[in-house]
């Protein structure tokens, strides 16, 4: 791909998470974005075919990103606590530094046909992330530091605790008054943390 293909599809990509973020995929209009990323809409359907494409490759690339980002983090330490400061690390990151794309996965998920949620745990269940952390744990078990716990429950625990607030701040921050966000999102990463591990050690 030349790099002025590859710059013009970031632009419409980025163009395309704006919009979708706003108005749903179907609310959503490719001559909008076409006007937002500088192109004409036939460059669009150049780089895809549909605006269903588009849509389903903003959120692939969105996930590859924190796959990617995620993968790199596992091979930094073996210890179970540094994966899970990572992941937590990593999904902070990605809900903060594209806070748009949480209005495109909360209508995903409220989607029982969506096609694109099959996609996201396929993408995350190729990663084999979750077989290495879970392996981990499960290895902590065995070594007497964690409790027999069911492994599957706990960690939609730990993946909840750690998007809940990304998916709820509107409600949350209003409630118990949040004026600076990114503040508390330092601070609950590592409340996440301390609070799954005095869940799941022997003490």
């Amino acid at each position: 791909m030349f790099p002025e293909e590859s710059s013009t599809r970031k632009r419409i990509l980025t163009a395309a998470l704006a919009e979708f973020s706003e108005f749903g995929l179907a609310g959503a209009r490719v001559d909008r974005i076409a006007q937002k990323a500088g192109v004409n809409k036939a460059m669009i359907y150049y780089h895809f075919s549909s605006k269903k494409a588009l849509h389903q490759e903003v959120i692939k690339q969105h996930f590859s990103r924190i796959l990617t980002a995620a993968g790199q983090t596992v091979t930094v330490s073996d210890r179970f606590e540094d994966l899970l400061k990572s992941f937590t690390e990593v999904y902070a990151a990605a809900f903060s530094i594209n806070p748009e794309f949480v209005n495109i996965l909360l209508r995903e998920l409220a989607d029982s046909g969506s096609e694109n949620t099959k996609m996201i745990a396929d993408m995350i269940a190729s990663s084999g992330l979750p077989k290495q952390i879970v392996s981990s744990f499960q290895a902590g078990i065995e070594q007497g530091h964690f409790r027999p716990v069911d492994v599957r429950q706990t960690f939609v625990s730990f993946i909840l605790m750690n998007v809940g607030y990304f998916i709820l701040a509107p409600i949350i921050d209003k409630i118990w008054d949040v004026t600076d966000r990114d503040q508390f999102v330092s601070e609950r990463k590592e409340a996440v943390i301390d609070l799954f591990l005095h869940g799941v050690k022997i003490r």
